[in-house]
């Protein structure tokens, strides 16, 4: 048996095994903080996207859409673990898999951006496999929003929630944004002293373009007034999501309209 069967067939029985190994998965979030900590852990993650490295030996499997999702963590198979895998076509292979990788946690430099993302990097076969046949990627616009009013909001009551979603192509600066879909609740009400939350969909029925701008906003009306509005996590700005790495889910904190 040549050396790359062997190396083949060790993936194969990892892979059939999978399910029955009494492995401790860490959420990716705790694995983050495990950032130049000398400490082997084991995540699994959905293959959202993937590329060839800048050196055309080594490939990045992203959590994310996008490596600069600011919740993006990235498993990178080294030339060595890339030339054991059967597939020419490493992103059509895993695209929408869910695979599992086990090491050490280290700080992947940003190229466009001043940052870091957390990464494991794949140099034995035997860290790294596949858990999970394809998941279907979500094609619709569906956006879901964690709305949020702290508790020294004063209160109001019978109030109506809109929120929409808009979407606009880039490269056309004059055009009007589409609406793709408005969410309204016409009987809102928020007490003070009691934070209120409520999650919201919208955009479900849409279908995704990815060569699009998407963006949600949030606003409390009373009549056609309107009296608060909705910032996601807080910052102002618009609240972009769906492509370009942008996020499927948001939290969106109300504050009165001054």
């Amino acid at each position: 048996m040549s050396t790359m069967s062997r190396m083949l067939a060790v993936m194969v029985l990892c892979l059939a095994n999978v399910r029955a190994a009494d492995v401790e998965i860490l959420s990716l979030a705790d694995a983050a903080k495990q950032q130049g900590a000398d400490k082997t852990v084991t995540v699994e993650l959905v293959v959202k996207a993937s590329q060839e490295m800048p050196t055309g030996k080594e490939y990045r499997l992203v959590s994310e859409d996008s490596i600069l999702h600011e919740d993006a963590f990235a498993i990178v198979l080294s030339e060595k673990a890339r030339a054991a895998l059967p597939a020419e076509d490493l992103g059509k292979h895993f695209q929408g898999k869910k695979v599992r990788a086990t090491g050490k946690v280290s700080k992947s430099i940003l190229s466009s951006r001043p940052g870091f993302r957390p990464v494991i990097v794949i140099d034995d076969p035997k860290q790294f496999m596949i858990v999970e046949t394809e998941e279907k990627p979500d094609e619709t616009t569906r956006v879901k929003a964690a709305v949020r009013l702290p508790a020294e909001l004063e209160s109001f009551a019978n109030r109506t929630l809109e929120l929409r979603l808009y979407s606009i192509h880039p490269l056309l600066a004059d055009a009007a944004a589409d609406l793709v879909e408005k969410f309204e609740n016409p009987k809102f009400t928020h007490t003070k002293g009691q934070a209120t939350e409520l999650d919201v969909e919208v955009g479900a029925k849409g279908k995704l373009d990815p060569q699009r701008t998407y963006y949600v906003t949030l606003f409390v009306l009373d009549g056609d007034k309107r009296t608060h509005m909705g910032e996601k996590d807080g910052k102002a700005g618009l609240c972009k999501v769906l492509t370009a790495g942008n996020p499927r889910e948001v939290t969106l904190q109300v504050r009165a309209v001054k």
